[in-house]
């Protein structure tokens, strides 16, 4: 009797353990999935949703699916930028830490739609939140209680960067820039220990920003080009996180976010003396047209 008894209680115990495993299972995947959501949603200004997540707490193999970055108002494409799949290679020990040790964060199937329309464009709008963003004394909202990450690679693949132009005047132009692998390293490693959810969004939409201007210098229209260079140039470098880029498969990694980041600050150099010139070109066409002041005559 008191065998029986014991082996009941054991049976109870494991359907307990078995119930709170799943609990948990379930649990996290909700909070992993809302912290992306609310930390993407932060960063850019604009809405960010997520399809599911599965975090493998006991593998260390963990996914997500269907996220999905919506476009600033006033813009009609349905999505700024949507996701197919991630995978996370996870360090299991780091999961009850405070900072979540990555090997490997995989990105497939990223489709990012800019939109120029009447002067105003999408992805000037969110270039300008991420400057707010990173410019901002108040912490992000998952600051105190929100768990950071340092990840030693991420593989971004099969990106298509989709340029629509509406020219004043004129017809809708369409121009489609490919990158097939963009690879960042040690992302977190120089930073205080680690990145929140919302800072590594800030660096992936980052550097796949970079990547699009590196692939995309001789399809995107020089206006285009100019504006993204410009929007680059005050956005923190990489470097200040230990992070090194790669853009397109079997290049090495090193300072390609260096080397845009420079290039970016001659890009919007360039873009205000174009300002300037043209300010003056107007007010000389002006002058001809504007009666003339006593000390003038």
């Amino acid at each position: 009797m008191k065998k029986n008894r014991i082996i009941k209680a054991l049976a109870g115990l494991l359907v307990v353990l078995l119930v709170m495993v799943v609990v948990a299972i379930v649990w996290i995947d909700r909070l992993a999935r809302i912290g992306i959501e609310k930390g993407s949603t932060y960063a850019l200004g604009t809405d960010t949703t997520v399809k599911g997540v599965d975090i493998g707490i006991l593998t260390g193999h963990s996914e997500l699916s269907g996220l999905r970055i919506a476009n600033p108002p006033g813009f009609e494409g349905e999505h700024f930028l949507q996701l197919d799949e991630g995978v996370l290679d996870l360090t299991l020990g780091s999961l009850t830490g405070d900072t979540v040790e990555m090997r490997l964060l995989s990105l497939s199937g990223i489709d990012m739609r800019l939109e120029k329309k009447e002067g105003k464009s999408n992805y000037q709008q969110i270039m300008d939140n991420l400057s707010r963003f990173e410019s901002e004394k108040t912490p992000p909202p998952e600051k105190k209680e929100g768990k950071k990450f340092v990840i030693r690679e991420v593989i971004i693949k099969d990106v298509k960067c989709r340029v629509h132009l509406i020219p004043l005047g004129g017809q809708l132009t369409e121009v489609t820039v490919p990158i097939d692998e963009v690879r960042l390293q040690n992302v977190g490693s120089d930073s205080d220990h680690g990145l929140l959810l919302s800072q590594l969004v800030n660096t992936l939409l980052k550097a796949i920003f970079m990547a699009t201007v590196q692939k995309g210098g001789d399809l995107i229209p020089q206006d285009v080009l100019g504006e993204l260079n410009a929007g680059l140039a005050k956005l923190e470098s990489l470097k200040e996180i230990g992070a090194t880029l790669a853009v397109g498969a079997g290049q090495a990694v090193s300072d390609v976010a260096g080397q845009v980041t420079q290039e970016a600050g001659k890009a919007a150099q360039d873009l205000g003396d174009k300002a300037k010139q043209a300010a003056e070109d107007v007010t000389t066409g002006l002058g001809g047209l504007l009666p003339k002041t006593a000390e003038e005559k």
